[in-house]
């Protein structure tokens, strides 16, 4: 009895490190695992004096999509963002949900002008989507917008996280 209570207890303890990185909307990763991978693969990135680029996706007029369509529609048009942002980046990127309509995506060994790039089609591409909820017009959507920013060698210990998001947004 107490050997199945342990398992248990670690089945539920594995089940809730998952969900704690997790958003259950996007199913992306979150912002609590943005800030420890984001931390691990700046260091790699000074350690082999390689680049990295952050970029943010923000979709714009998202507040006012909740209020005249529900917030239902809203989840669809994140929903489909994530997975078609999933889905368009490289193997060794990562996009997380940073917060509300806001998107982090993570471009390790980048450099700006391939970021440029990247950024470039995926807004062309976002502005191109037709979403599922019919209750979205398409010029209700707005556009998507970004920011990015870049560093070779960031030493995240000394000059912190929370200013690299900061500069990018």
């Amino acid at each position: 009895r107490t050997v199945h209570l342990l398992r248990k207890v670690n089945e539920v303890s594995s089940q809730l490190a998952i969900a704690a990185r997790y958003d259950s909307l996007t199913e992306l990763k979150n912002r609590r695992y943005f800030f420890e991978r984001v931390a691990e693969e700046f260091e790699r990135s000074r350690r082999y004096g390689l680049s990295m680029v952050l970029l943010i996706i923000d979709v714009d007029h998202f507040k006012e999509i909740n209020d005249t369509n529900g917030h239902l529609s809203g989840d669809v048009i994140l929903q489909q963002i994530a997975r078609f942002t999933q889905q368009s980046i490289r193997v060794n990127d990562r996009v997380v949900r940073f917060g509300g309509e806001e998107f982090i995506i993570l471009l390790p060994d980048t450099t700006l002008a391939k970021a440029e790039e990247i950024a470039n089609r995926l807004r062309t591409q976002l502005a191109q989507i037709q979403f599922d909820s019919q209750n979205i017009r398409r010029r209700q959507m707005g556009d998507v917008s970004g920011g990015r920013n870049h560093w070779t060698g960031f030493d995240c210990r000394r000059h912190g996280l929370g200013q690299l998001v900061g500069a990018a947004q």
